[in-house]
């Protein structure tokens, strides 16, 4: 076997170096910071990290889980946001809400239950400022990315065709009978 010289040992460390550091310095390049995963906290980091980032819009709906679940693109106004936060509170989303230099022109707000408070932790997060580094973790970031590119969200127009065709189909003969029982008897 042929000994490794010391020049061909430090270049081939010296590319290994290298690689991780340009995939970790267009990652940073993409944006400001990277985009929170979307599997933590139920979708809130993203919610609310979508929300600070961008400019603030005319009408934003603010909410629980049932706002949560109202899309964007159902809307036909491009100036409307939805800052809903399943499993969590709307004093939460006002919190935020309120911690931005400006405010929407109109604000609707939907609370169902009362006895949910704020979560200390995301105000905190998103109100004073960023916390965290401006560089992205590399490999956080590169599956946020990845995640985001792989489960992109529908445009206006898309969204509004997929509601065309549901509304299009015939009504389903679906009988939940069975499920009404079993919570009945739970």
């Amino acid at each position: 076997m042929k000994p490794i010289s010391v020049q061909s040992w430090f270049v081939k460390c010296g590319l290994g170096l290298a690689l991780p550091l340009l995939v970790y310095a267009a990652i940073a390049a993409a944006g400001p910071k990277a985009p929170p995963l979307p599997t933590g906290r139920d979708g809130a980091l993203e919610v609310l990290d979508r929300y600070t980032q961008g400019p603030v819009p005319d009408t934003i709906l603010v909410g629980s889980s049932f706002t949560a679940r109202l899309k964007e693109e159902y809307f036909d106004d491009p100036n409307l946001k939805v800052l809903g936060l399943a499993g969590g509170s709307s004093i939460t989303a006002l919190e935020v809400l309120i911690g931005r230099e400006r405010l929407p022109k109109t604000v609707l707000i939907e609370m169902n239950i009362l006895e949910r408070g704020e979560d200390p932790a995301l105000v905190q997060r998103f109100t004073h400022g960023p916390n965290a580094p401006t560089l992205p973790r590399p490999i956080k970031s590169a599956v946020a990315f990845y995640e985001r590119w792989l489960h992109a969200p529908p445009d206006r127009r898309q969204a509004g065709d997929m509601i065309a065709a549901m509304l299009g189909t015939r009504p389903s003969d679906f009988d939940n009978r069975i499920y009404v029982d079993r919570t009945m008897r739970a």
